[in-house]
């Protein structure tokens, strides 16, 4: 007899058998904020939600985008006009060809390219790294949730020390 294949089950209660399909899925429909436009109310991924995972987003304008978990590592693309909340990065957050937006972010390291007239508060362990960008104006982070010192600590992020 054949063994049982592996099932891979989404949040949704969607089912997969191929690892991949089911990583894209979840990327897809989970790990990320994509093509959000004008969108009148915030857009949240609570506490649990995303557990360590990567996070992406891109091409989205006008919008409030919140990420309220902590992360491996979060990608943010092509965005213009938005606030973007990013609780606790164990690694990198990369943003690039953004312009108008005002980011909250909390990382282990801040790499900035082609960023235009953006504002950054920062809790960052490291230097920001910032090449091709202007108009850009950063102060200390000044976010928080009732959860969020626990995803700091999960992220190894030590708050005593902000390079912002």
């Amino acid at each position: 007899m054949p063994p049982k294949p592996q099932v891979f089950k989404s949040p949704d209660g969607r089912e997969f058998t191929v690892k991949t399909e089911y990583r894209d899925y979840m990327m897809n429909n989970f790990f990320s904020f994509k093509n959000k436009v004008n969108e009148t109310e915030p857009l949240v991924r609570l506490p649990g939600s995303i557990d360590g995972q990567m996070y992406d987003i891109s091409d989205c304008e006008n919008s409030t985008l919140l990420v309220l978990d902590h992360s491996e590592q979060v990608q943010i693309d092509q965005c213009k006009n938005c606030r973007i909340f990013i609780a606790a990065c164990a690694s990198s957050i990369f943003i690039r060809n953004c312009e108008g937006c005002t980011f909250y972010t909390a990382c282990r390291q801040l790499r900035l390219r082609e960023a235009v007239n953006c504002t950054f508060y920062i809790y960052s362990m490291s230097e920001v790294h910032i090449e091709y960008s202007n108009g850009l104006k950063f102060a200390p982070f000044n976010g928080g949730y009732p959860d969020h010192e626990k995803h700091l600590k999960t992220a190894n992020l030590d708050i005593k020390n902000n390079l912002w």
